[in-house]
């Protein structure tokens, strides 16, 4: 399942069993939840959150802290400054080391909470196994690339993100929400691409298809909906 501000999905496998644009978090969970409502056995759900929706920042290191639990406690202080969320943030951390930077991501809590509080009222209830940023997957996916790119841009319902770095080793990530529609999305890339010195040749671009004219196949969350360009 995906879950954006302005879009929602549902894919198994290849099959794209939902795809729709919402108006707000609030009616993308609403729609979401009245869609596992209906489904006909109990479910085991992965939820893919757009970039909007869940945003990251690089992480320095920070001198004194002794432990993973610390530092998810200055990279949640920090979260709001970061991202720009509003109120209070749930945090994570990709590749977490003490000595090292590393990437951040935050989520308001009310949307997590929204989440499973529109779940618990279903019956019987459906199981969540991950909530996570769909880039995450994407970039997951493109580090299977060879040669590993040196970055990677997730354009997707309503947000434009840059990762930049080979690998896990991620230097730099930029974030811009909202973005309206592609040709929004291409001016911020390049944008960001100009100012980090990047060649747009080496950084692949995935975007979400609402139309689902995409030909991916594979392990890819929603890969039907996802399309690579160069």
């Amino acid at each position: 399942m995906y879950l954006g501000t302005r879009a929602i999905a549902v894919c198994r496998g290849n099959e794209v069993l939902l795809a729709e644009p919402v108006s707000g978090t609030e009616q993308g969970i609403e729609r979401l939840a009245g869609w596992l409502g209906e489904a006909p056995a109990r479910s085991r759900v992965k939820l893919w959150l757009s970039g909007g929706l869940c945003r990251p920042f690089v992480l320095p290191p920070v001198p004194g802290v002794r432990s993973k639990e610390e530092l998810v406690q200055m990279a949640t202080a920090m979260a709001p400054l970061h991202t720009g969320l509003d109120g209070g943030c749930t945090v994570w951390l990709e590749n977490a080391a003490l000595t090292a930077s590393c990437v951040a991501v935050a989520v308001q809590s009310d949307v997590l909470a929204q989440w499973h509080g529109a779940l618990a009222k279903i019956r019987p209830k459906p199981v969540t196994i991950a909530i996570r940023p769909w880039w995450n997957e994407l970039l997951r996916a493109s580090a299977d690339a060879a040669p590993v790119p040196t970055g990677l841009a997730v354009c997707d319902c309503d947000s434009l993100t840059v990762l930049l770095g080979a690998g896990a080793a991620i230097e730099r990530v930029v974030n811009v929400f909202p973005v309206v529609d592609e040709t929004a999305a291409d001016a911020a890339l390049a944008r960001v691409l100009l100012s980090a010195d990047a060649a747009t040749s080496q950084v692949p671009t995935a975007r979400l298809r609402l139309d689902g004219v995409s030909s991916v196949q594979g392990a890819v969350a929603l890969s039907p909906l996802l399309e690579w360009t160069r």
